[in-house]
């Protein structure tokens, strides 16, 4: 699960935090050797594990020569860290972050793209719709129209159970509105679980690769992510899948999934393009790291990581219009969907 600020201010006030918690004498310092073993098993995770290092040119070697000395220098853990995150943040990975002893996480990039979602807009939409609104999720109805909206693939906010649920409500609906633009991912087994409500058939919805040799160039066959229907039926009916920079990670694998289902229409912006399955490991006194471990592609073969995946319809719209009070998205899948009369007041 990614988020959408500076990466950049982030760290700026990283570094302000941490050399106020070093001045006060939060974290003790250890000696050269040890901070040679933190830096040289985490240089040696990424070097092992990361599948992005040829894709993305990045010279593993030459930030390990560069970082390296300075790194072992840093007298605090939380010093170590700076020197640790700026060799990281090249990488450009929004499921490379860095967590602390207090469970804090700062991520070593942020992608900048805007969103076409904004939580008050979007909330005037729900006050006409007859909406059962869930923490983090819900759905509700314009006539005839189903809407649902998911804002993380979390099960401390929904189950698939509780999915089950909203769509039986749901069922005698001639069309459905998904949205997802505001779902920066989560659980992808959660993920999948809903989307096999949606399946026509069994369906290869994509394929992963990891690293299987020394090289930064090995890896494994492309594995198929296989989707089959679930539950006692199906929603086969047209639907319009709302999408666009916001949705990134276990929810790109989610409209890759949707995106294969003839009955399915992906409608509005380019997802974030973030996909890693990252695996969290120990940094030292308390400190986490995360390293990505996979290549995600569609399909069709495109890589998810900085591509992310092309609605099959693009809906123009402008940050001065949504602030203005008009989700242009969510505007066109009602009327799209025939729900317009259902709309207004």
């Amino acid at each position: 699960m990614v988020t959408t600020r500076s990466s950049k201010r982030r760290w700026r006030r990283a570094e302000i935090l941490l050399a106020a918690l070093a001045a006060a004498g939060c974290g003790a310092s250890t000696g050269p050797d040890n901070r040679e073993d933190q830096f040289d098993q985490l240089w040696e995770s990424f070097d092992h594990t990361y599948p992005y290092f040829s894709y993305k040119q990045i010279d593993w070697n030459a930030a390990r020569a560069t970082y390296r000395d300075a790194a072992i220098r840093a007298g605090t853990m939380e010093g170590f860290v700076l020197v640790v995150g700026q060799m990281l943040e090249p990488l450009r990975d929004a499921h490379v972050y860095i967590e602390s002893r207090g469970g804090a996480r700062t991520p070593t990039y942020v992608p900048q793209a805007q969103v076409n979602w904004d939580v008050t807009t979007w909330e005037q939409y729900l006050i006409r719709n007859d909406w059962a609104q869930l923490t983090g999720w819900g759905w509700g109805r314009w006539g005839d129209v189903g809407y649902i909206a998911i804002s993380a693939w979390t099960e401390d906010r929904l189950t698939a159970a509780d999915f089950d649920r909203a769509l039986e409500s749901l069922r005698d609906t001639r069309e459905l509105i998904f949205d997802v633009r505001m779902n920066p991912g989560g659980n992808d087994q959660l993920a999948f679980a809903v989307a096999a409500r949606f399946a026509d058939q069994a369906r290869i919805t994509g394929y992963t690769r990891v690293r299987n040799g020394a090289g930064h160039d090995d890896f494994t066959a492309p594995t198929p992510r296989n989707l089959s229907p679930r539950g006692p039926w199906q929603y086969t009916r047209p639907v319009t899948l709302l999408m666009g920079r916001g949705s990134f990670s276990s929810n790109e694998s989610f409209i890759a999934a949707m995106g294969e289902f003839p009955h399915v229409t992906l409608v509005g912006d380019t997802t974030g393009g973030a996909s890693g399955n990252p695996v969290r490991l120990e940094m030292g006194e308390g400190w986490h790291y995360t390293v990505s471990t996979w290549i995600e592609t569609t399909v069709a073969g495109r890589i998810i990581e900085w591509n992310g995946i092309a609605p099959d319809i693009v809906v123009p719209w402008s940050p001065q219009v949504m602030a203005a009070g008009t989700d242009q998205t969510l505007e066109f899948a009602i009327a799209r969907t025939g729900a317009t009369a259902n709309l207004r007041h």
